[in-house]
C-alpha cells in the first residue's frame, strides 16, 4: 500500500521533468549568433538530446505507475507477469524512503523554480549570451 503513495511523487517529478528540459522559446534566426565546434556541438546535443530524455523518463514514470497498479488491482495480473519475466523474480512492494523524497523534492523545486523564471518579468535576463 505503501507504493500506492508514490505514484503522486512520481507523475509530479515527471511533469517537472518535463517543464524543466523544454525551452520556453526559440531564438529567430536572426537572433542568433554563429557558433564555434563546440558550441555546434553542445547545441545539437540539446536539440536532440533533451527531447529524448524526456520521453525515457516518461516511459520509465508510466512504467513504475502500472507496475503499483497492477500490485493493487488483480485484473491488471498480465502487467505483473510481464514485468516478472522482464525482472527474473517477483516485484516486491518498496516502501518510500528519504533518498526518493528528497529526489522528487528536488526534481519538483527544479521544475518550479525554472518555470518561474522564463515566466517572470525578468526572463529576458536569463537568455545565454555568448560573449564578444
Amino acid at each position: 500500500m505503501a507504493s500506492l503513495l508514490k505514484v503522486p511523487f512520481i507523475l509530479s517529478s515527471a511533469i517537472m521533468q518535463q517543464i524543466a528540459f523544454t525551452p520556453p522559446n526559440i531564438p529567430s534566426s536572426k537572433e542568433t549568433i554563429p557558433q564555434t565546434f563546440n558550441e555546434r556541438v553542445f547545441t545539437r546535443l540539446i536539440i536532440y538530446g533533451f527531447p529524448i530524455m524526456k520521453v525515457i523518463y516518461w516511459i520509465v514514470s508510466v512504467a513504475e505507475v502500472a507496475i503499483i497498479a497492477s500490485q493493487t488491482a488483480d485484473s491488471l495480473s498480465v502487467i505483473q507477469a510481464i514485468a516478472q519475466h522482464a525482472a527474473g523474480h517477483g516485484i516486491r512492494d518498496t516502501p518510500i524512503t528519504f533518498p526518493f523524497i528528497l529526489g522528487t523534492t528536488l526534481a519538483v523545486a527544479g521544475g518550479l523554480v525554472r518555470w518561474w523564471c522564463y515566466r517572470s518579468p525578468f526572463s529576458d535576463k536569463f537568455r545565454i549570451i555568448r560573449a564578444t
